[in-house]
């Protein structure tokens, strides 16, 4: 199964106008492409065909040391085997100045026969939860985000908001702090 790495436009005004002269003003920032809420895609970003269909099941939150890790199940509900190429897009606060959802990983499953399920684990660093703030010239870590998964830009499947699974963590830790001052 391949994956287109662009969004294809409907037309000539969804894309950006090249530039003219020699300097090019780049007013649309990072609202480009498939993370433009104003362009309409032909193709979106990620898209791809099978020879077969797939479910995702309900993502969740699974230890896996420091950083932050997603998991979900997807299920060959199609008649022919296959792969999936689960994709992963994070959602954040209005604060941090992103557009949309934006790309932060990808799993491909193993060849799934039909009604057989496979398991895919994205790996969440600080640093993939965190944006640029350009005000300070610091990178930020956000306080709430949610994951959008699924098969394309435009073809999310699941959310899951991972600043409750955070929060448990975070209350455990500040926890362990009080205890510690408290000896």
């Amino acid at each position: 199964t391949g994956r287109l790495p662009l969004m294809l436009p409907a037309t000539e005004g969804d894309s950006i106008p090249p530039g003219e002269g020699k300097t090019v003003a780049y007013t649309e920032r990072m609202e480009t492409s498939y993370r433009s809420t104003s362009f309409k895609a032909a193709y979106p970003f990620g898209h791809g065909l099978a020879y077969t269909r797939f479910e995702y099941l309900d993502p969740s939150v699974v230890g896996c040391g420091v950083d932050l890790c997603v998991e979900v199940r997807v299920r060959n509900v199609g008649r022919a085997p296959g792969r999936a190429v689960a994709q992963l897009y994070l959602d954040f606060p209005m604060g941090a100045g992103l557009p949309a959802p934006f790309l932060k990983g990808f799993q491909r499953t193993a060849v799934l026969l039909p009604r057989r399920t496979g398991v895919v684990t994205f790996r969440l660093t600080d640093r993939d939860l965190s944006y640029y703030n350009s005000v300070l010239g610091t990178f930020e870590k956000v306080s709430a985000a949610t994951a959008l998964i699924g098969e394309s830009s435009a073809d999310i499947r699941q959310r899951l908001p991972l600043m409750e699974a955070r929060n448990d963590l975070w209350v455990d830790f500040l926890d362990l702090i009080i205890f510690i001052c408290a000896l």
